[in-house]
């Protein structure tokens, strides 16, 4: 989240490519990391500031696979995507 915070230095754009994030998928008890929190964070983040990041911001994904979570949704509602 910090990357979508930062200003773009001597750009009009800016792109941020995330790989393999774990965002997109269910949590499993298995895991250790906070996932559901930081993919919270995130969503929050992309609601409250949509305009500003599909002005100055290209976000790409690669992931595996995908479930249908509200994140998805979010990144759904943003406009163009290939998911």
């Amino acid at each position: 989240m910090q990357e979508l915070q930062m200003p773009c230095f001597g750009y009009e754009k800016k792109m941020i490519i995330v790989k393999n994030s774990g965002l997109f998928k269910k949590e499993t008890k298995k895991k250790t990391t906070n996932t559901k929190e930081i993919r919270d964070n995130l969503e929050k983040y992309l609601k409250e500031n949509i305009e500003d990041i599909k002005e100055r911001i290209v976000l790409v994904f690669i992931e595996e696979s995908i479930d249908k979570l509200n994140i998805t949704k979010t990144f759904e509602s943003m406009g163009r995507n290939n998911m």
